[in-house]
């Protein structure tokens, strides 16, 4: 990309709280302090902020919240108009985002056919036409980007061969380093789940395994952003910050898991190996490079034994999540992935405009 002359992005971030959202907004700000690149961020109507650095392009969120993949698509269909005057359109879900003019970078991190056929049937009928659409906004998109190997895969099995291949990251500079915490069978042992009550993310086979393990092993499960009834056993914070998570990870937390049926890039899981935490997840949430860094366990059953084998010899689990997580946080640095992923894409960028009549 020629120095004198800086592309005008748009960004398509939606909201604040979700993992997706926030890797927008990280991108944002890379490009803002590394490329002096002020990107256009489009948010929901109602989520702009006065404390963002970036301006911001509002548009009505028409149908209830939940149904965030049709919102999604709605957004690109109304913004369409402004979407003509950027040169690139950077977005992390499908719609209608690519016009004649502007080049349209889709930055998928996960197999969305995994997700699909994990859904029940009445959640499938209602997902397919927005997992369509999806697969059609790939195919469109002039930068196509998977940010993970189960992108990859998801990429070549619907036809997508030229794309650019990234991973998801995490800010590590600000990261503390792992403190590895004292456990012994008189002490409270603390896992954290981080995520929502769905059937997507397993949860409720987790408080199964959790309750029905045996009276004498004393575990507290933390369940960050979803809000319940407090037992003995199972802990609801509700919805918490970044920062609350890291510093719980940090201080008080023992094991991190993570047994979903379907996840695209668990952040929550990156910065758990970053910090040192001993993990446990489904094969479905953990990414391919680390399958033999966590524990794999999914049914009521195998986090039982994951648990178990945690409890009963949890010195050399932890001492060997913290040497790994040097490594970890190596691969997945936002600094690192971010400038590898906008110099290849602004290559690109360069190269087509040269190729232009």
């Amino acid at each position: 990309m020629e120095q004198n002359k800086k592309p005008k992005i748009f960004i398509w971030q939606g909201a604040w709280k979700g993992g997706a959202e926030k890797v927008m907004h990280d991108m944002a700000l890379f490009l803002k302090g590394q490329y002096d690149i002020t990107p256009t961020l489009g948010l929901f109507q109602g989520e702009e902020r006065t404390d963002c650095p970036f301006p911001q392009l509002g548009i009505p969120r028409l149908l209830p919240k939940k149904l965030v993949s049709y919102n999604n698509i709605l957004a690109s269909i109304l913004a369409r108009k402004q979407l003509k005057d950027f040169d690139l359109v950077l977005t992390h879900t499908a719609g209608f985002w690519q016009t004649k003019k502007t080049g349209l970078a889709y930055r998928e991190p996960g197999n969305l056919l995994r997700l699909f056929w994990n859904l029940p049937i009445k959640s499938k009928l209602l997902y397919l036409p927005a997992l369509l659409v999806a697969i059609t906004s790939i195919k469109q998109a002039r930068f196509p980007i998977a940010a993970s190997k189960k992108a990859e895969d998801f990429f070549a099995h619907i036809g997508v061969n030229d794309f650019l291949s990234t991973v998801n990251f995490i800010d590590t500079s600000k990261l503390p380093e792992p403190q590895t915490k004292e456990y012994g069978q008189e002490n409270t042992f603390h896992l954290l789940f981080v995520g929502r009550d769905d059937r997507i993310k397993n949860l409720s086979e987790l408080i199964a395994a959790i309750t029905d393990l045996p009276e004498n092993k004393n575990i507290i499960l933390h369940i960050f952003g979803q809000n319940g009834t407090n037992t003995n056993r199972i802990h609801y914070h509700g919805w918490c910050t970044e920062e609350e998570i890291t510093n719980f990870l940090t201080k008080k937390v023992h094991a991190f898991v993570l047994p979903s049926l379907f996840e695209a890039s668990p952040l929550t899981l990156l910065l758990a190996l970053m910090l040192g935490v001993p993990s446990i997840a489904s094969i479905e949430a953990c990414p391919d490079e680390y399958k033999n860094t966590v524990m794999l366990a999914k049914t009521k059953k195998e986090l039982q034994e994951a648990l178990l084998n945690l409890l009963e010899d949890y010195p050399k689990h932890a001492s060997n999540a913290t040497d790994r997580s040097a490594q970890i946080r190596t691969t997945f640095d936002k600094n690192t992935v971010l400038k590898k992923e906008f110099d290849t894409l602004f290559n690109l960028i360069e190269k087509r405009d040269q190729t232009r009549p």
